[in-house]
């Protein structure tokens, strides 16, 4: 069972309402830290060839943010130094089938879960 507890934090200026983030599903726990990421034209999507399921989530991201955003973002299996990447992983030690991760900072978003499911 997820509990969700809405709550703020006090980011210095920022006040953030945790039941008004667009995130679904709602973390239990949000962190906001000061990184930030900007996608470019050498964004890439790096999945693990050993997980195919991730090569259809990777195929529906880069559709998605082709049609909405008119970024045309590659999946690769290899990581390219210094490229800004969108790097989706499975984590073993997460409790459940759902749970995820997802990091942002300067050089990239981690999503992370359990399955690829989770990771979707």
């Amino acid at each position: 069972m997820l509990n969700i507890i809405p709550s703020c934090k006090n980011d210095g200026n920022k006040m953030i309402e945790i039941n008004k983030i667009s995130i679904l599903p709602k973390p239990q726990l949000l962190e906001i830290a000061t990184d930030k990421f900007e996608f470019n034209k050498n964004t890439l999507i790096l999945i693990n060839n050993d997980f195919k399921e991730f090569a259809i989530v990777a195929d529906y991201l880069s559709s998605y943010l082709k049609d909405v955003y008119q970024l045309d973002i590659k999946k690769t299996n290899k990581n390219i130094n210094n490229e800004p990447v969108i790097s989706l992983q499975i984590n073993n030690k997460l409790e459940n089938n759902e749970a995820y991760n997802l990091i942002i900072n300067e050089t990239g978003i981690t999503i992370e879960g359990k399955t690829a499911r989770a990771v979707f």
